[in-house]
């Protein structure tokens, strides 16, 4: 009994005892297999090493040069076919075919061409851009070319690669030609685009531009321009051509596009220049009026001496009004101004005195205006009013500045003209105390007509430059 009872004891701690080792085993290999799954998901998950566009591109496309190679070969070959194709190819990959150009000028020259493979060349020199610039001698001569397909691709190539100053050259002696490529086709607008975009080289162009300035064509004369108008004040020694373009065969002033642009270059030129637009003023159209006032406008101060200097020799209204457009630059102009107040027309004067008060005087430059207005023999027609109204406004804003014309303010108080002698009582009633000197004149010219515009401008003159002495003539009578 007891062996049986001691026998189940150990036979059930055995099972007892297996049976807790088969769930520590159990629970190792589970977390083994979880371990591994964990491992799998982060070996999966693990991003891909990067790779560079370029490193692609160098693996798995051939170079520049890979490409070119066979075609620069191809356009030896027999074929007319082959070198087209290649001319093509050539087109498609633009700038990048820059290495094949010699290969390309190669075949231009050497060879005989059909119409399509020249017009080929010419569409792959365009498609290369600038970098076809060294052959642009050959798209010259393919202007000439029979065919206007050519001609046409010519146009568009040159367009496309522009000009270097041999190229320019060559198209300044073409313009010379009567019977020019360039007049033919109707291209001197691109010839004229071409020469502007060249850029301060075109300096050294200038001794050739003279040359074909001279030429009789309006539209070389045209082409001319543009090349000249980038250079701005550098174009200056071909100034006597450029005048020369205003006029035509009769000598007349011309009323055009060319001379519009003439006009505009011009007024780049610096002071040199300004004699010939004042000379032009006033000799063509109203519309080509407004494009040298215009001009002369933007010029300033430079513009003055010639503007003054053409003013002083006859009256031009149109000077006067581009000397008031310009301003306080233009007080040089002053004195002429002056002077031209006095005109007999009777038309004359008010611009002349409106482009004074627009300028405006310095103190020094008052005395002639002032004499101007006193003077007591006039022309027929000097308009009086005129002059002693801009007088009341270019002289107060001078300030205590106007004391010096105290003499002649003295002498208009006892004008027989109202109008000058209110103004000088006026200008005297800004100048308070300091013009005190004044008051025996303003007292002696009192009548005691109290109701008149003269008297009132002479009580109020005293009133601020003697105060005193306007106290006595109010006891005279009440203002």
């Amino acid at each position: 009994m007891f062996r049986h009872v001691c026998g189940m004891s150990r036979t059930q701690s055995f099972r007892s005892t297996a049976g807790k080792a088969s769930v520590r085993l159990l629970g190792v290999g589970a977390a083994c297999a979880l371990i591994a799954v964990i491992i799998a998901i982060a070996v999966l998950w693990r991003p891909a090493p990067s790779v560079k566009t370029s490193d692609i591109e160098a693996t798995s496309l051939p170079s520049v040069q890979d490409d070119l190679m066979p075609l620069e070969k191809a356009l030896q070959s027999s074929s007319a076919t082959e070198r087209e194709t290649a001319l093509a190819k050539l087109s498609a990959l633009g700038a990048k075919a820059t290495p094949a150009l010699p290969a390309i000028l190669k075949l231009a020259d050497g060879s005989m061409l059909s119409v399509r493979e020249e017009k080929a060349v010419l569409d792959a020199l365009a498609a290369i851009g600038s970098g076809a610039r060294p052959g642009v001698s050959l798209v010259l001569k393919r202007l000439n070319h029979p065919d206007p397909a050519v001609v046409s691709a010519a146009a568009n190539a040159l367009g496309k690669v522009g000009l270097d100053l041999a190229g320019a050259q060559t198209v300044l002696e073409l313009l010379l030609q009567a019977d020019n490529p360039f007049r033919r086709h109707r291209l001197y607008p691109l010839a004229g685009d071409l020469l502007a975009a060249i850029g301060p080289q075109a300096k050294q162009l200038i001794p050739s531009l003279r040359v074909v300035l001279k030429s009789t064509d309006p539209k070389v004369d045209g082409v001319c321009v543009s090349a000249l108008a980038p250079l701005g004040r550098d174009a200056l020694p071909a100034l006597p051509e450029l005048a020369a373009l205003l006029y035509n065969r009769n000598g007349m002033l011309r009323d055009d596009q060319v001379a519009r642009k003439v006009i505009v270059l011009l007024g780049c030129l610096g002071p040199e220049s300004a004699t010939y637009l004042t000379n032009a003023l006033g000799r063509v159209g109203p519309s080509l009026d407004k494009d040298v006032s215009d001009t002369l406008v933007r010029m300033g101060k430079t513009a003055v001496p010639a503007l003054t200097q053409c003013l002083s020799d006859s009256p031009n209204f149109l000077v006067v009004d581009v000397l008031a457009r310009i301003g306080p630059d233009a007080r040089a102009a002053i004195p002429v101004l002056i002077l031209r107040l006095d005109e007999s027309s009777q038309f004359f004067p008010h611009p002349a005195a409106q482009a004074i008060e627009m300028i405006g005087v310095q103190a020094e430059q008052t005395p002639p205006l002032a004499e101007a207005m006193l003077r007591e023999r006039r022309p027929v027609g000097a308009d009086l009013f005129t002059m002693a109204d801009i007088f009341t406004k270019v002289i107060p804003p001078l300030g205590a500045k106007a004391i010096c014309l105290l003499p002649q303010l003295r002498r208009g108080l006892h004008h027989k003209d109202d109008q000058v002698a209110i103004a000088c009582a006026k200008v005297l009633a800004t100048l308070g105390p300091a013009a005190a000197e004044a008051s025996p004149d303003l007292v002696a010219g009192f009548t005691g007509d109290w109701g008149s515009e003269r008297q009132r401008a002479f009580f109020n003159a005293l009133l601020s430059v003697h105060p005193a002495a306007a106290g006595q003539l109010l006891k005279r009578g009440n203002p």
